[in-house]
Order: structure tokens, then sequence, then C-alpha cells
């Protein structure tokens, strides 16, 4: 569900070959589902929130996307997350996913494949 490439960021420039970093791409619906399985006390580890940044705002964040089951014309299913309504900030869930998908990159995270 991740990996790192190699990237030049001046690719075309005279500054080409001087700098490059990886790049860190994951699949956000993976560890959207890992996350929602440790909210809900599913598989392995604990995810908890402390009080001070449990606030309403926070908790709208992070209920802004719900997996919906995406039919196509040809008769295909697909679940992906999708946000509730388009003006509801996701930004924090943005950041607790990203967090989980870096500990499991760092080696600090197993994660499970969920289904």
């Amino acid at each position: 569900p991740f990996f790192t490439r190699s990237i030049d960021p001046h690719v075309g420039t005279s500054a080409q070959g001087k700098l490059a970093f990886d790049l860190f791409e994951f699949s956000s619906d993976t560890f959207k589902d890992i996350l929602q399985n440790l909210r809900e006390g599913r598989g392995q580890g604990k995810w908890s929130v402390s009080k001070g940044v449990a606030t309403e705002e926070y908790w709208k964040h992070l209920d802004a996307e719900v997996k919906t089951l995406l039919l196509n014309h040809f008769g295909g299913r697909k679940w992906i997350w999708m946000l509730r309504h388009k003006s509801w900030p996701n930004h924090l869930l943005d950041c607790e996913v990203l967090q989980i998908a870096a500990a499991a990159y760092l080696g600090l995270f197993k994660y499970e494949e969920t289904k």
C-alpha cells in the first residue's frame, strides 16, 4: 500500500542531477480502512486521542468521509472513501491517515490488509 521513488525536482533545467529525494506514495483508502478499524477497536494496536485534541471540530474532520459502494455502467463495483459533503473539512483525517502510513513505512506500525 506504499512505496517510494527517487525524483529530481529539477528535471529539464540546468540544475538537473544535483538534487534528488524520495517521494513517499501510499494508498490513502487502505490506510483510511486501517484507521477506521483502529477507531472501532478492531485489529492490532490501540488508537486514542488526547483530551486537548478531541474537540468537536476534530471529530467533524475525522468523520468527513464515508466508505461508499461505487457502481459503474458495466456492473462493476468498488468501495471508495468519499466526502460526506463538498464543504465538510477533512484535513485532520488526512493528517491521521498520513501518520499511520508513515508509521507503517518506518516499521513502527505493522499494517494488516483489510477486506
